[in-house]
């Protein structure tokens, strides 16, 4: 650092941390504490070191959190933890999505290749001309979609693809009892024009690519 008696301190600090066992952390803020505020300037030098200590043990967190978990921890996930916002998250430590992107590529729960699945059973929501024809999606698959989903929302518009035609639904994010989930949405006259006439208890097939332009494919399972 600029001074030669600050790195003596930090030269005694990690020698005393190998000896008595005590986190390096720990002992940057003892000495930089009240006990030492006769010598400000060497103070605040020594909580600079252990703030920027702080930010390289939380940099390897992130990564690990990206890199070595399964399903990788998603940037919204990250972000609420730190408080902090999911952009400000991806700025700060975006240089981890390299090390992602080296991976190689291992399927999660109910994946198929570059795409998610999952079947859906239609319930009443579904039906109700009241509401926008609500697929709520497998939690399984929050961290594909909360990659896969730009900016931060909480709504994203989308093309939804079936049997019968083509026609504009969103993807939301929601949150009840402290859990977070997405549903893929579209007017019940959309509903009509792209799969017709839809029964309680059918059961549907939906499909989200991973890759290119945000869009959906749903139709009749087994169809």
């Amino acid at each position: 650092m600029t001074t030669e008696a600050h790195l003596a301190s930090l030269e005694r600090i990690v020698a005393d941390t190998e000896r008595d066992g005590r986190g390096l952390l720990e002992a940057m803020c003892r000495e930089a504490g009240p006990a030492n505020w006769d010598r400000p300037l060497e103070s605040l030098e020594m909580y600079s070191e252990a703030r920027r200590f702080m930010e390289e043990e939380v940099a390897e967190l992130v990564q690990r959190m990206r890199t070595h978990s399964e399903p990788p921890f998603s940037w919204d996930q990250i972000a609420e933890r730190l408080g902090i916002s999911r952009q400000t998250a991806w700025t700060k430590f975006r240089s981890v999505e390299d090390d992602v992107a080296r991976l190689p590529q291992r399927p999660g729960p109910r994946r198929d290749g570059d795409v998610v699945e999952f079947s859906f059973r239609v319930n009443r929501s579904f039906l109700s001309p009241r509401l926008s024809s609500p697929i709520t999606i497998p939690t399984s698959f929050i961290g594909q979609l909360d990659d896969r989903l730009p900016g931060e929302g909480p709504s994203w518009q989308l093309m939804v693809v079936a049997p019968l035609g083509r026609g504009r639904g969103r993807v939301r994010r929601s949150q009840t009892g402290g859990h977070r989930y997405y549903q893929l949405t579209f007017t019940p006259a959309v509903r009509q024009l792209i799969l017709g006439t839809t029964r309680l208890g059918d059961s549907l097939r939906v499909r989200i690519p991973l890759l290119g332009p945000l869009s959906a494919e749903v139709d009749r399972a087994g169809e």
